[in-house]
């Protein structure tokens, strides 16, 4: 769990450790502790986690099965959504010059139709390297 949890910090954007056990209202003690292996996350840490990062996968963390993370659910901001309907390649997003996109089309293919009258706040893309952007609709 050493490696995981280091990882998670890192990938969340936490400066320090210290940075994440104060967010998830535990002491950089317990998380240093935790990732020396001294001690085993309780059920306080464990429901901080899930409250804090729900879409962070439990049993990944846990003992590494299955994904990272839970479903698309996105830890930091990065790009507004208008980046990756522009053919804007500064940040690594591009549509295809032969490709005509219109984000209302987009968006709504992609609602399903419960959802259709409901604010989007972001928009994430998962890649198969395990990486993935987050995008801002506006």
């Amino acid at each position: 769990m050493k490696e995981r949890l280091i990882h998670l910090i890192e990938l969340l954007k936490y400066r320090t450790q210290n940075d994440f056990a104060a967010r998830i209202g535990l002491s950089g003690s317990i998380i240093s502790q935790y990732i020396s292996g001294l001690k085993e996350p309780g059920n306080k840490f464990w429901r901080a986690l899930a409250m804090i990062h729900p879409e962070v996968n439990p049993e990944w963390l846990r003992d590494g099965t299955g994904s990272m993370l839970r479903s698309a659910t996105v830890l930091q901001p990065s790009l507004p959504f208008e980046s990756i309907l522009s053919n804007n390649t500064e940040n690594g997003a591009q549509i295809p010059e032969n490709k005509a996109v219109n984000k209302e089309k987009v968006i709504e293919k992609a609602l399903p139709e419960e959802k259709k009258n409901v604010k989007i706040d972001k928009i994430i893309i998962f890649f198969s390297d395990k990486s993935f952007q987050e995008f801002h609709p506006g």
